[in-house]
Formats: C-alpha cells, structure tokens, sequence
C-alpha cells in the first residue's frame, strides 16, 4: 500500500490518501488543524472502499495520521463530537496497540457500551455522540 499526504485547495482541510499497488486510491482520511486547538489534528471523516473494509486500512490511515502529527511536532489528534461505529472500532484498536486514548467523559458511558457489543440508538446516527462542539475520543502525542 502507499500512503500519500496532501494538501487539499481548502486552507482549512487536509487528506491522508491509502493507494493499492495500482494506484487505486482504496481510502481518504480528512482532517483540519482547529482554530480553537492549533496544536491537534481533528479528523473529520475517514472512508475505505467498501470492498477493502476490515483488512486493517482504516487503522494504517489513523496511524499515518499520528505518525504525520508527531512530525509536524502536534500534541494528538482528536475526533469529531460525532464518530460512527466504525470509526469507534479504530479508534479502540489504537487504544488496544497501546496510543494514549482519552474518551470525553460525555461519551464514557457510550463508548463502554460499544466495548461491550452493545450500540445504541442514536439521533444523529450509528455512532458515539456527544453534544456541543467537543470531541468523543483524542489521542496524545
């Protein structure tokens, strides 16, 4: 797989693009630097292909992500106030390898729930919500 970094025309959003051996792009992860944390990454939305969905690619993407913050000397990275259930399942994975994963205490509740198989009804979506403009999980750097 290669991994591409670049710089969307947005000044505000940024990708981390995943390739086949192709050159296929299989997956995107979107982020921005927020104005009220210059020193985070927050993602916005990740995608993989949905034939290429749980071969681990989601998890390659966050961890390009991490390994592009600490190079650009940033102090973690942080999830929207709304992450689906499979993005949740990544996040847990970098937790489970070891990165430094706090949840907004929010969504504790939720994200124990998740944990244990359990997915909740949500209005907003299949996912783990919190409300306000916070973040559900980051990880420190």
């Amino acid at each position: 797989m290669v991994v591409d970094y670049s710089v969307q025309t947005s000044l505000t959003e940024k990708h981390v693009r995943l390739f086949d051996g192709g050159k296929r792009q299989i997956g995107d992860l979107i982020f921005s630097i927020p104005s009220k944390d210059p020193q985070k990454f927050r993602v916005q939305d990740a995608r993989i292909d949905l034939e290429e969905r749980g071969n681990g690619f989601g998890l390659e993407l966050y961890k390009e992500l991490i390994s592009l913050a600490k190079k650009e000397n940033m102090k973690g990275i942080v999830s929207a106030n709304h992450v689906s259930y499979a993005a949740s399942a990544v996040w847990k994975k970098l937790a489970d390898e070891g990165y430094a994963l706090t949840v907004n205490p929010d969504a504790q509740d939720q994200y124990d729930d998740f944990c244990k198989g359990v997915k909740r009804e949500n209005p907003i979506g299949d996912g783990i919500s919190i409300n306000g403009g916070g973040s559900v999980f980051e990880i420190t750097i």
